[in-house]
């Protein structure tokens, strides 16, 4: 079972998430650091990735999922004191996202 979540999940929680394109990126990350440039081929436009978009892109190309799941996923990676962190940070990064148009609610 995942970690404890944190109350007060927002949509963006409960929604399930997806990424249309993601046959139409190419990345890139460079061996000393953590920031990764994802090229959409689709829109032409190139993105500066931090490493927790990086991560949660990852699992959504990976398969469609709730924004719970992908919390889930990621609080393994945490110390327990940093959940509530992480939950805002996610929440941050999946309105990124999708504005940049790389997720979408997947129904």
């Amino acid at each position: 079972m995942g970690a404890a979540v944190p109350d007060a999940f927002s949509n963006l929680f409960d929604a399930r998430w997806h990424c249309p394109g993601s046959d139409c990126w190419r990345f890139a990350s460079w061996p000393d650091g953590d920031e990764t440039v994802l090229f959409d081929v689709r829109s032409g436009q190139t993105h500066f990735l931090a490493p927790l978009a990086t991560a949660v892109l990852e699992l959504l190309a990976a398969e469609p999922c709730s924004g719970r799941s992908v919390f889930d996923a990621l609080s393994s990676r945490v110390e327990a004191e940093e959940l509530v962190a992480l939950k805002e940070q996610l929440e941050d990064v999946v309105r990124r996202l999708e504005a940049a148009g790389l997720i979408d609610q997947w129904t």
